[in-house]
């Protein structure tokens, strides 16, 4: 079969005005069951031999044998990388680059920090030196090895990203890997996957989820198909995440909805960047630990607060979208229900709501909000921010 051509194209992130560019994505295959068809569609990539990259907790569900069964099947040899740990470190994704130089093909299986290592593997292996030289958007001057992500969690949704976050631990600091080139070249996106995850990681991953579909959705960088597909992935978190928290391991019709709209929200960021709420979270995983989703299950609601008289009509929208009624309503009064309407699911999902739960205190403050200063995101985030209103934000969430 002779593939077409696929552009890859600039992503400038400036705010949208007519004109607007919005990457493609890879192949997706979605659907209870999809996973029995990766060793046909691998095969189609050319690939014989492939690696999967993966964590502990995932091989001893037994996702990864139902993974290897279909691959064996299809007459591919299958090595593995299980030592994948939370927040990916450089040391490990460069330890796995190493493996990785054997094989044809990646499998980035489980959440976003196995993909976001797959990714990164991919890229030291064709690129060469260390993924620490490519800390940036663009940077990266040849495509990896072919990359297939297969979801564990409805989260990070970076089976269709052009990034990957992985953290220097020398300087504590969260590096975010971008290139269209690191776009998956497939996502096997089987909500059947997601069935054993645990009520508090369905949680995390899916406050994770709405806060990428939020803040794209709200970005000044804003477009009309990311704006379709991020209103539309906020519907399905948002009437979804209780259900999938509540009985996951049953309500398989939570669990596709999460994983379509988590994948969804994604596609919508990834060509938008996010906002200020991603901006403050990363110095908390880098510098405190605090899982990404927690981090950002924990702000997002506060700065919608901060954010929404940038734009009241776009907070009227996510609050119907979450099922609030605003019939009788003024429009402030209508887009004040948004950040409600979002405290309440992370109230409802067992999220922790206060920096103090996590041991930070007023000294930490200063530090974290000098960090925030740094992020990208701050300049397509709804409202302008100065260091002194991300000091207040994050005193706010003590």
């Amino acid at each position: 079969m002779e593939y077409r051509k696929v552009a890859y194209l600039p992503m400038t992130f400036v705010p949208y005005t007519k004109t607007f560019r919005f990457n493609p994505f890879g192949g997706m295959i979605f659907g209870h069951g999809v996973v029995d068809e990766i060793g046909e569609e691998i095969k189609k990539l050319g690939a014989n031999k492939v690696i999967v990259i993966t964590d502990k907790g995932i091989a001893e569900a037994g996702i990864l044998q139902k993974v290897k069964k279909p691959l064996k099947d299809a007459g591919i040899e299958v090595g593995v990388f299980d030592n994948v740990e939370t927040n990916p470190s450089a040391d490990t994704v460069n330890a796995i680059a190493e493996i990785a130089k054997d094989y044809e093909l990646v499998i980035g299986l489980g959440g976003g920090s196995a993909i976001d290592a797959a990714k990164g593997a991919a890229t030291v292996v064709t690129n060469g030196g260390k993924i620490e030289d490519y800390d940036s958007w663009g940077g990266i001057g040849k495509p990896p090895l072919p990359i297939v992500a297969m979801p564990t969690t409805a989260g990070s949704g970076a089976e269709v990203t052009p990034w990957a976050v992985i953290t220097d631990k020398k300087r504590g600091w969260k590096m975010a890997i971008g290139s269209a080139y690191i776009i998956p070249s497939l996502a096997v996106c089987d909500p059947d996957l997601t069935l054993t995850l645990p009520p508090n990681l369905t949680a995390e991953t899916g406050m994770d989820a709405i806060t990428h579909a939020i803040e794209a959705y709200t970005s000044w960088c804003n477009q009309p198909v990311s704006e379709a597909l991020a209103l539309k992935a906020i519907q399905l978190i948002g009437n979804n995440l209780r259900k999938a928290v509540a009985r996951g391991d049953l309500n398989k019709e939570a669990r596709y909805n999460m994983l379509l709209g988590a994948s969804m929200a994604a596609m919508a960021h990834s060509n938008t960047v996010c906002g200020i709420c991603h901006g403050m979270a990363h110095p908390l995983g880098a510098l405190f630990h605090i899982p990404h989703g927690i981090a950002n299950g924990m702000l997002i609601s506060t700065v919608m607060e901060f954010n929404e008289m940038a734009n009241p009509e776009k907070f009227e929208n996510i609050a119907v979208a979450m099922g609030e009624n605003i019939q009788g309503l003024t429009l402030l009064e209508s887009s004040k229900k948004a950040a409600i309407a979002v405290r309440k699911l992370a109230e409802d999902v067992g999220l922790p709501l206060h920096l103090s739960e996590f041991g930070i205190k007023e000294k930490d403050i200063e530090e974290l909000a000098e960090e925030a200063m740094k992020s990208p995101d701050r300049a397509v985030n709804a409202r302008a921010t100065k260091k002194e209103e991300f000091i207040e934000l994050y005193r706010k969430m003590l």
